[in-house]
């Protein structure tokens, strides 16, 4: 029988469900995993910060959620979302060097290596809305 999967996801619904995190709430709602399994994912999720707890006796103690990857969709503030609009506007200005058949191919290499740079900064979904906007 194959692992149910266990994320994060599923921390938060228990939490909401049962306002405690423990580990005998997770073992029932994941029978396909081990006590021992269960104390391996959750400790490798507070390595890497993403929850704190500690154990006492088999049973979780002090048990917080410390990054909540929904959360981390950080709201744009103004100042961000004008320098974000001003970053896709010079994509689509290398995009156009890029496309001119007269530009030396040292400015077209440029243009494209500034342009990768650019657009590897500018979040996917600010990029999606902001194509829609100028195309």
């Amino acid at each position: 029988m194959a692992k149910q999967p266990f994320t994060q996801e599923t921390l938060y619904k228990l939490y909401e469900d049962n306002g405690v995190i423990t580990l005998a709430l997770i073992a029932e709602a994941l029978p396909t995993w081990t006590l021992a399994d269960i104390k391996q994912r959750l400790s490798g999720w507070r390595y890497r910060k993403a929850i704190d707890y500690k154990l006492e006796d088999d049973e979780l103690i002090d048990f917080e959620f410390l990054r909540n990857k929904k959360a981390q969709q950080v709201e744009i503030t103004e100042g961000h979302r004008l320098k974000l609009d001003l970053l896709f506007r010079q994509v689509l200005a290398t995009s156009e060097i890029i496309e001119k058949s007269t530009a030396k191919a040292s400015d077209r290499n440029k243009a494209m290596e500034l342009q990768q740079k650019a657009m590897r900064s500018i979040p996917d979904a600010v990029f999606k809305e902001l194509s829609e906007v100028y195309e």
